[in-house]
């Protein structure tokens, strides 16, 4: 309202023949600087908010697609008493596993590494394909059978963190498996 009446003023005082004072110039240069300064600070505050919504939900959908390809890949895995299916490459630190896509396939091991700040993915016939620019897996084992995995995906404020446990269940164990008798 005050604008209002300092805006009208100063413009019937362009049509006077005395103009306008200098003061009242400032005055309302001043609070056209606070309103620009607050609608700024607004532009700049959604804009922010957007980038760490964006980048969340970007970290969020990496760290999904890794961790659902990492529980299918253990799922998938085979193994017996002297190659463990799932097991940690002493050299690079990455996680090991034994996997058989179809039962007509041969078992093929792949490798999920940690390496520099990012998730490396490295297929068995050793091409590596960088998942995350930034994170990390690590997968703990409670026993032969079940593990816990965790996906660190991003840095600062929109860095996502998945945890999930996995069964795998050893087909081959119920297939040799002696029938009971009745």
């Amino acid at each position: 309202m005050i604008l209002k009446r300092l805006l009208q003023n100063l413009l019937s005082k362009l049509d006077d023949a005395r103009g306008v004072t200098l003061m009242e110039l400032i005055l309302v240069i001043a609070i056209m600087t606070l309103i620009f300064g607050g609608v700024v600070s607004l532009l700049i505050s959604l804009y922010d908010s957007y980038e760490l919504t964006r980048d969340s939900s970007r970290n969020g959908r990496e760290a999904t697609m890794i961790i659902n390809q990492l529980s299918q890949d253990i799922r998938k895995s085979v193994g017996d008493e002297e190659n463990k299916p799932v097991r940690i490459n002493e050299e690079t630190e990455g996680i090991l596993i034994t996997t058989q896509k179809r039962a007509d396939e041969s078992a093929q091991t792949v490798e999920y590494r940690n390496q520099a700040g990012k998730i490396v993915y490295v297929t068995a016939e050793g091409r590596e394909i960088e998942l995350s620019q930034s994170g990390e897996i690590d997968v703990v084992t409670e026993d032969e059978k079940r593990y816990q995995l965790t996906v660190t995906v991003g840095n600062g404020t929109g860095k996502v963190h998945l945890t999930t446990e996995v069964a795998r269940y050893d087909w081959g164990e119920f297939l040799d498996a002696e029938p009971e008798t009745p």
